[in-house]
């Protein structure tokens, strides 16, 4: 078993995607690392991560308040390097603390949700 420190707080969700772990959590930031746990792109978000997806460079991710955003990650193969377009949101949600779930295939991007 191998530690290492991806977030500065809690990770709340965690997704293995081809070479590429996606994580999101309470230091406010959705993180893309390779396998051996070296960062390649970090987000900034306004909001816990809750929830976490990636599919073919599309990485989508939930924030407590049940806001779901989306940005394009892209690869260089020249520079062996990733990049990301700036996060735009999809959905607002009408509740605080609201839970979601997310998934994102080829055509859709499907999400679940508890507004207790």
């Amino acid at each position: 078993v191998k530690e290492n420190k991806i977030h500065t707080k809690c990770i709340y969700s965690i997704k293995c995607v081809d070479d590429l772990i996606v994580t999101g959590g309470s230091d406010l930031t959705v993180r893309l690392c390779c396998k051996n746990l070296i960062e390649k792109v970090k987000i900034d978000t306004f909001s816990t991560v809750r929830s976490v997806d990636f599919h073919k460079g599309m990485l989508v991710y939930a924030t407590k308040h049940g806001n779901i955003f989306r940005s394009t990650i892209e690869f260089n193969h020249e520079s062996k390097s990733y990049s990301n377009s700036e996060s735009e949101q999809l959905m607002q949600s009408h509740f605080a603390k609201e839970e979601c779930g997310i998934v994102v295939s080829d055509e859709s991007l499907y999400s679940c949700g508890d507004d207790d």
